[in-house]
């Protein structure tokens, strides 16, 4: 885009001057941001508020801006608060130990301690006999005290 522009010696002659083109920032018609509105204060007020206190936000604010360096953005406060929003909080550790099984090394459910009644094995042997177990029936039956 080419425009004539006088030469500013007085003569009324122009000349030809290319226009410069637009920088980003100035489509929206405003100066970029000064440094100082991400200043210590607005950051310390931001570490306050209670969203983002689990937050390090001097932190998401140093990433913040090594990321507009290299995107070629401005730094500035709306950009940091959706940086902090999107920013997961860390996962609480507890300080509790995990939960310990009573006794890690078995597998096996522990055996009951109350004794069986006797009418109850004589009716498990039976059963065990009209299985077709006879030996297993056998086996039960031998192991029951008489009372």
């Amino acid at each position: 885009m080419e425009m004539e522009m006088d030469n500013g010696d007085g003569d009324g002659e122009e000349s030809r001057a290319r226009a410069k083109p637009v920088a980003k920032n100035a489509t929206r018609g405003s100066p970029p941001l000064p440094s100082l509105a991400l200043n210590q204060d607005f950051l310390s007020e931001l570490q306050k508020k209670p969203p983002y206190q689990a937050i390090d936000v001097r932190h998401v604010c140093a990433k913040m801006k090594a990321w507009c360096e290299t995107s070629g953005k401005q730094p500035s406060r709306e950009r940091l608060i959706n940086w902090l929003n999107r920013e997961e909080p860390p996962k609480a550790r507890s300080i509790l130990p995990a939960r310990i099984p009573k006794d890690p090394g078995r597998s096996v459910p522990q055996p009951s301690t109350k004794p069986i009644p006797v009418d109850e094995i004589i009716r498990l042997a039976d059963e065990l006999e009209a299985l077709g177990l006879k030996d297993q029936a056998r086996a039960v039956r031998q192991g029951v005290k008489p009372q």
